[in-house]
C-alpha cells in the first residue's frame, strides 16, 4: 500500500501530478490555492510529503486569499511567505493576479526571491473566468494594486528571467500613483529573457540594455506588444532596438505599425503576425524608406476586419520586403463577424490580396514565389482554382469561412456537379481545408457540396 512507499516515489508521483498541465490548478484563477491542495488533505503522511518536496512548491500562484486565510492581511501574506519558503533555492514560475493581490504588501515577501524567477505572468481574468458570475466575484474580491507597485516589480532585476506574460486586465482597477505615463514603457533588467508576451496596452516592457544605441538584445526570441492607438508615438524610443535573435514578433492594437518597425532591427525574424484590424493605414507615399528586406521571413498573419481601408499600401510593401515568405494568413477576428454567411457580403478586402498575389514583382516572378501555404478568410472554388493555376509551388490552402455558394448549390444539377468537380481537382492539387457545416438532411451531397433544387441555402457552421 502507500504506506510502504518511500518519501522520494510519493514526491516523484505527486511531482508528475504538479507538472500534468491536464490536472486543474484550483476550481478558478482568483483563489491563492495550490495545485495539490486536495492531495495534502488525503492524509499527515501525504501533507508532509508534499510540503517538504521543494519541487512542489515551484509554481507559485498568487490570487486572493481562500477563505480559511481572509481574517487579515498579515495571515495572507505569512501563507504567501510559507509557499515562497518551501521551494528552497529552485527557480520560480510567478504568476500574480494583478487585480486580486495586494501587491505592495507581496512585494516584501517576494522581493527578496525574484532572482530566482523564471517564469512571471501579471494575469488577468481567463477567458473561462469570463462570464457574469465570475466577474460579480471578482468585483468584491479586488483589492488596491498601484501602479508604482507595478512599476516596482517589473524595475526590479531578473538575472535567471526566461519568460514575462502581462495579460490584459482592467486599468480601472490599478490605482496611479505620481506620472501614470511612467508606468507604460518598462525597461525590464532581464538579460536572459527569451520571451516577451504583452496583451495589456497599459504596460510595454522591453529588455534592459545598458549599452549604447544601437540597443542589443542578443536573448530575446519572441516579443509581442499591445498598442494603445493613441499615445505610442510618444512612447516609441528613437533608438534602434538591435534584436538579432528575434525569431518571432507580434504586434498589436496601433495605428503606428511602421514606427515600431522602423525601430527594431530584426534581420533573423521568422514570424510576424499583424493584429491592427481597426487601425488607419497610411497611403504609400507615406510609407517608411528605412524598413530592411526581411530576407528570413517565412510566416506573415494578418488580422483584418470586413470595415478595414486602405491596407493594400502596406500589406504589398510588406509582401515585397519578405521575399522568403512560404506562409500567408489573412484572416480576420471571428468574435467581431456577428454573423455569417450575411457578415462576408460587405467582406471587400479579400478583392485586393487576390490582386496581390497575382501580381508580378519581376517579368516572370510573383510576390513572394515561394508561397506554399495560404489561409484566407474567404474566396470562392473559382478564385481558388485561380491560386493553383497562378502559384505552382502552393501545397496548402485553408479558408476561415466557405462562400454559401459553394456549400449548397440551387441551381440545376449540372450546375452542382461542375461545383462538385471542382472540389475534387482542387483537393487532387493542393490540401484544401475550410470548416465543416451541418447540411439540412435529405440533400444529395458530394464532397461536402449539397444540391437543393428547393432554392434554400441555410447550413450551420461547425456541424
Amino acid at each position: 500500500m502507500e504506506a510502504d512507499l518511500p518519501f522520494e516515489i510519493l514526491s516523484y508521483i505527486f511531482l508528475l501530478l504538479y507538472t500534468d498541465p491536464s490536472v486543474p490548478r484550483a476550481q478558478d484563477d482568483f483563489e491563492n490555492t495550490h495545485k495539490l491542495l486536495s492531495v495534502m488533505t488525503v492524509c499527515k503522511r501525504w501533507k508532509h510529503v508534499v510540503a517538504s518536496s521543494p519541487t512542489l512548491w515551484t509554481d507559485i500562484w498568487l490570487g486572493h486569499s481562500p477563505p480559511h486565510q481572509r481574517t487579515t492581511i498579515n495571515r495572507w501574506m505569512e501563507y504567501v511567505e510559507v509557499q515562497v519558503n518551501r521551494s528552497g533555492n529552485l527557480p520560480l514560475n510567478l504568476n500574480i493576479m494583478v487585480e486580486c493581490v495586494a501587491l505592495d504588501d507581496a512585494l516584501r515577501i517576494l522581493s527578496p526571491h525574484l532572482s530566482r524567477c523564471r517564469w512571471l505572468g501579471l494575469r488577468g481574468p481567463s477567458d473561462k473566468d469570463a462570464d457574469q458570475d465570475k466577474c460579480s466575484k471578482l468585483s468584491k474580491l479586488s483589492v488596491d494594486t498601484t501602479s508604482s507597485a507595478i512599476h516596482k516589480l517589473l524595475s526590479s532585476p531578473f538575472p535567471t528571467l526566461k519568460f514575462l506574460s502581462i495579460d490584459h486586465f482592467d486599468a480601472n482597477r490599478i490605482v496611479e500613483m505620481g506620472n501614470a505615463n511612467s508606468t507604460r514603457f518598462i525597461f525590464i533588467d532581464a538579460p536572459n529573457l527569451i520571451s516577451i508576451t504583452s496583451r495589456c496596452p497599459y504596460l510595454k516592457a522591453v529588455v534592459k540594455c545598458s549599452h549604447p544605441p544601437p540597443l542589443g538584445y542578443s536573448s530575446l526570441q519572441d516579443l509581442s506588444l499591445c498598442g494603445s492607438w493613441l499615445d505610442d508615438p510618444f512612447i516609441i524610443p528613437p533608438d534602434k532596438f538591435d534584436i538579432p535573435s528575434l525569431k518571432t514578433l507580434r504586434i498589436e492594437s496601433t495605428d503606428f505599425l511602421w514606427q515600431l518597425l522602423s525601430a527594431l532591427w530584426i534581420p533573423n525574424l521568422e514570424n510576424l503576425a499583424i493584429v491592427c484590424d481597426l487601425a488607419y493605414w497610411p497611403p504609400a507615399s507615406e510609407l517608411p524608406i528605412n524598413i530592411s528586406p526581411m530576407k528570413h521571413l517565412r510566416r506573415l498573419e494578418w488580422h483584418t476586419y470586413s470595415t478595414a481601408d486602405n491596407e493594400e499600401p502596406s500589406l504589398e510593401y510588406l509582401l515585397r520586403h519578405s521575399s522568403n515568405l512560404v506562409s500567408f494568413a489573412y484572416i480576420t477576428n471571428v468574435d467581431y463577424e456577428e454573423s455569417w454567411p450575411e457578415s462576408l457580403d460587405g467582406f471587400s478586402n479579400i478583392a485586393m490580396v487576390l490582386k496581390l498575389l497575382s501580381k508580378y514583382e519581376a517579368a516572370t516572378a510573383r510576390l513572394c514565389p515561394n508561397l506554399c501555404s495560404l489561409h484566407l478568410v474567404s474566396i470562392n472554388l473559382d478564385n481558388v482554382v485561380t491560386l493553383i493555376d497562378l502559384r505552382p509551388a502552393l501545397e496548402r490552402i485553408s479558408l476561415q469561412f466557405r462562400k454559401i455558394g459553394d456549400v449548397i448549390v440551387t441551381g440545376s444539377r449540372s450546375s452542382w456537379s461542375m461545383i462538385v468537380g471542382q472540389m475534387r481537382w482542387i483537393k487532387s492539387r493542393v490540401e484544401f481545408e475550410y470548416p465543416t457545416l451541418k447540411l439540412p438532411i435529405g440533400l444529395e451531397q458530394e464532397e461536402d457540396v449539397a444540391w437543393n433544387p428547393e432554392g434554400t441555402t441555410e447550413c450551420v457552421e461547425g456541424g
